[in-house]
């Protein structure tokens, strides 16, 4: 209760309407990866998706086309399973699609060129 309290009194007001906008601006930047396996990515520069290596091993490691691999930004599906929008498909960059990758045992991670 003690700490509760404490963050609640020493909290700023907040603009409910500025607070949802800004959560929309980053939404944009969140998008699916879908391939063999799914998972999320975020737009960190531009072209560039960070991802979690064990979303993307089997591309990253050439066991898996190029081609299969979908970057589905602005997507919204409901709790229920029903989608709301299908969202913007972008697929891989043409030439090396890695830019940088740790696997999973050390940072779980793949940084990858995203064509648009």
């Amino acid at each position: 209760m003690e700490f509760e309290a404490h963050v609640l009194d020493s909290s700023p007001a907040t603009d409910v309407e500025d607070f949802h906008a800004r959560m929309r601006a980053c939404e944009r930047a969140v998008c699916r990866v879908e391939g063999p396996k799914y998972g999320t990515g975020l737009l960190v520069g531009p072209g560039l998706v960070v991802t979690n290596y064990h979303v993307v091993d089997s591309l990253v490691e050439g066991n898996t086309p190029r081609e299969r691999l979908v970057f589905r930004f602005d997507y919204k599906k409901k709790a229920n399973g029903d989608d709301i929008q299908d969202g913007v498909e972008y697929k891989l960059r043409a030439g090396s699609c890695v830019a940088a990758s740790s696997p999973r045992d050390v940072l779980d991670y793949a940084l990858l060129r995203v064509a648009g």
